[in-house]
């Protein structure tokens, strides 16, 4: 007998990282013991509110799954129900009957963003306790939320690694291990957004100092493409062009995704070298058997490290 489950994740084309990372949780646990354990048979948005009948469906299931990604974040959401991602209301939280999963969520807190309010610690106290499992996607995640939570309920957080970063394991299809006779070609995935710049991080200069890098490898001939899971990390190549750096750019969002959901693994189990400041840019071709880089712009970027 197969144990149904219920799955709140992130549904969009317009991030690549979002986009596959829940899939791919999705297929940790279907895979489970030759497929013969669970099946993932309803999902939901997480940052949706919802009622009472999602409630009901939810303790219809033998399971229930959150994450993974970086949901502890408090501004992602309008009027958060919980002061992180999880549009769950504290009413509804008490009404879960059914084991809850947390699984490979991270603190997705910025360098310089104000702190989590009481809001989210009342809420994550509630669900910590509440689940049979909360796995954090890296150890810098579990040492930064432990202190949000009443000290018997520390022990509960346990290491979970992303599934994007065992993407190897998951898609043995996609997977290239050939790729160690190791060419010179490497993908750039850039972007210093308005989170940054509140910080103080200046985007002209930290892109002047990838540009010096490019230029060193394109003297050495290496192949360099850009890679953008988001629009907005467009916004690098643009200032390459202006910079009079043009290079092949490889989108992996909208249609592209649409039409091939597994576009981005591919596109990894190919490229042997990536600078990401993304941190799905790095996750993605580790778990695919790159070898990724990237600058300390934002806390989840050094704890993967």
């Amino acid at each position: 007998m197969k144990y149904s489950a219920f799955h709140f994740d992130i549904k969009t084309y317009r991030n690549y990282g979002d986009t596959i990372l829940f899939e791919l949780v999705r297929q940790t646990f279907n895979c489970c013991h030759e497929r013969e354990v669970f099946f993932v048979n309803k999902t939901r948005n997480l940052r949706q509110p919802f009622g009472q009948q999602t409630v009901t469906q939810i303790n219809q299931s033998d399971l229930l799954i959150l994450g993974g990604g970086g949901l502890f974040l408090k501004d992602s959401v309008a009027n958060s129900r919980s002061g992180w991602q999880w549009q769950c209301s504290y009413p509804n939280l008490e009404k879960i009957e059914t084991p809850l999963v947390l699984f490979a969520v991270g603190n997705n807190r910025f360098i310089g963003q104000e702190d989590f309010d009481d809001q989210f610690i009342r809420h994550l106290n509630k669900t910590v306790e509440k689940a049979i499992f909360v796995g954090l996607r890296n150890h810098g995640s579990i040492n930064t939320i432990k202190p949000y939570l009443k000290p018997e309920l520390r022990d509960k957080l346990k290491y979970q690694p992303c599934p994007t970063t065992i993407g190897s394991f998951l898609c043995p299809d996609i997977y290239n291990p050939i790729r160690i006779d190791v060419k010179k070609k490497i993908a750039f995935n850039a972007i210093i957004g308005n989170r940054q710049r509140a910080a103080g991080l200046n985007p002209e200069a930290i892109y002047a100092e990838i540009l010096k890098a490019i230029r060193l490898l394109k003297k050495d001939n290496w192949e360099i493409e850009v890679v953008a899971h988001n629009r907005g990390d467009l916004g690098f190549n643009d200032y390459l062009l202006r910079n009079g750096i043009k290079l092949k750019v490889v989108e992996l969002f909208g249609e592209n995704v649409k039409k091939d959901l597994y576009c981005g693994l591919k596109y990894y189990a190919d490229m042997p070298f990536v600078f990401g400041i993304r941190g799905h840019a790095g996750m993605i071709s580790f778990g695919m058997g790159g070898i990724p880089f990237t600058v300390e712009v934002h806390n989840k970027l050094r704890y993967f490290q």
